[in-house]
């Protein structure tokens, strides 16, 4: 774990999505699937700089 892992608890909903992620990974063995995990991991990417903006006030 990282130390911005150690600062902050993610909620339930949020640690199964990063959970479904990991395990994906580790068992993927095609291309597309990577393709999608990678498209997955942008969209939670966006979703944290909204939510960093929005918190910031910065929108």
């Amino acid at each position: 774990m990282s130390l911005i892992d150690n600062n902050y608890d993610l909620s339930m909903q949020y640690q199964f999505e990063l959970e479904t992620l990991k395990r994906s990974i580790a068992d993927f063995n095609d291309i597309d699937l990577l393709k999608e995990i990678s498209m997955q991991l942008l969209e939670l990417c966006k979703k944290k700089i909204i939510i960093s903006k929005i918190a910031s006030k910065q929108i």
